[in-house]
């Protein structure tokens, strides 16, 4: 009887011991799927930043390429200006010289 009692605690210990192992396994798992998740959301943060990023890099590029061009249609239009300026006072010029 002796010999039957320990091997049924034998084989009771080893299920235990199995669904201990099976409890650890499975712990263990959403631990690393906690991780994973974890991990994959810093990620996702980290991307969907540096994609921010990247689309304001690239509208700040854009804003200063319209600004320069910006800025050469105005230096263009005052030397139009200028030009028109000295056309007109030759033209003043002329005229004083013919009348006089």
């Amino acid at each position: 009887e002796t010999t039957a009692r320990f091997a049924s605690l034998t084989v009771r210990f080893a299920s235990l011991e199995n669904s201990r192992g099976l409890v650890l396994d499975r712990l263990l798992s959403q631990s690393d799927a906690h991780r994973a998740r974890v991990a994959l959301h810093g990620w996702l943060h980290s991307a969907t930043k540096a994609a921010a990023l990247r689309v304001t890099q690239e509208r700040a590029a854009e804003m200063l390429e319209e600004r320069r061009e910006a800025a050469a249609a105005a230096e263009r239009r005052a030397e139009e200006a200028e030009e028109s300026l000295a056309h007109s006072k030759a033209e003043v010029a002329m005229a004083e010289h013919v009348r006089s």
